[in-house]
């Protein structure tokens, strides 16, 4: 069951979902509401990241539908971005982000 617009990849899902407890993998799929809960609230207190282990491949087909692809491959900018200490220094300002300041 080939997908021909794959626009994300379900490995780099569970990558970040071990990271899910901050929302991340729930912002890859294009779900910034739920990803800004799940990093103020630790993942719902660490159930609803457990319960997101089986809910992947249907955010991931979501995505596939809502989303198409393009002429670049955005993978790694979300990887970089998740493991940042602060989207600011990509925006190129010079403030220091509010929840992990960079040291």
């Amino acid at each position: 069951m080939g997908n021909s617009n794959d626009t994300h990849l379900k490995s780099i899902g569970y990558i970040l979902w071990i990271f899910g407890f901050m929302g991340a993998h729930r912002f890859y799929y294009g779900k910034p509401v739920t990803g800004t809960i799940w990093f103020f609230t630790l993942g719902l207190c660490f159930i609803g990241w457990i319960i997101d282990l089986f809910l992947i491949p249907s955010m991931d087909r979501e995505a596939d539908i809502k989303y198409r692809n393009g002429k670049l491959n955005y993978t790694v900018a979300w990887i970089l971005l998740t493991f940042s200490n602060s989207p600011n220094k990509f925006a190129g300002s010079s403030s220091v982000g509010l929840i992990l300041p960079v040291v």
